[in-house]
């Protein structure tokens, strides 16, 4: 059957903890933790050391003109290339990816379309089938003390993606990690072992 499903699990508070001193010992972020975490699972998955995903950005920097008056999310999604080097130790190897995600700000805020044009994959053919979302919206601190006895009832989403493979890391007291897929490419016992 075609269509999308989703599965998800949560970290512990105790191993969001251990994952957030690891990441801040080795001077790396928590997305770029996952990042590197991901291209194994591609890497493994896939039987190639050169992996490739998009990766959801926050275009709302100060470098794009009238960016305090626009209204929107201003994301993009741009494409990530991770070559997994098991020869390399695993906090240089993270201290790389970090510096790489340093010099895709630069791109942050190209167009999909002009990356791939730039890019020696034929026109038509996709640059990556899996996308790697970090959602880690700031909230204001006052707007929670102000919102505090503010409950929601009954509220649901719906998200779709073009992709047949997103992973949604949701950072916080736990991490939330959820894998949405197309059953027709996967099946849900796949999925699990991803």
């Amino acid at each position: 059957s075609s269509g999308s499903a989703w599965l998800e699990t949560r970290l512990s508070p105790q191993y969001a903890e251990a994952l957030q001193k690891f990441v801040r010992q080795e001077r790396i972020t928590l997305s770029t933790m996952f990042q590197g975490a991901w291209a194994i699972v591609l890497s493994r998955h896939s039987g190639c050391q050169d992996v490739m995903f998009g990766m959801t950005v926050s275009g709302r920097n100060a470098d794009v003109p009238g960016v305090e008056s626009i209204v929107g999310l201003l994301i993009n999604t741009i494409p990530v290339r991770i070559a997994v080097d098991p020869q390399l130790r695993v906090h240089e190897w993270l201290r790389s990816l970090q510096q790489m995600q340093a010099d895709l700000k630069a791109f942050e805020n190209t167009p999909l379309v002009d990356i791939q044009a730039w890019s020696e994959i034929q026109s038509g053919v996709p640059l990556f089938e899996t996308l790697l979302v970090f959602e880690n919206y700031p909230v204001d601190e006052s707007l929670k003390r102000r919102l505090r006895n503010l409950q929601l009832v009954e509220f649901g989403g719906f998200e779709r993606t073009n992709y047949p493979l997103l992973l949604t890391v949701i950072p916080g007291e736990e991490i939330c990690l959820r894998v949405t897929y197309e059953t027709s490419r996967f099946d849900r016992q796949t999925i699990s072992k991803i």
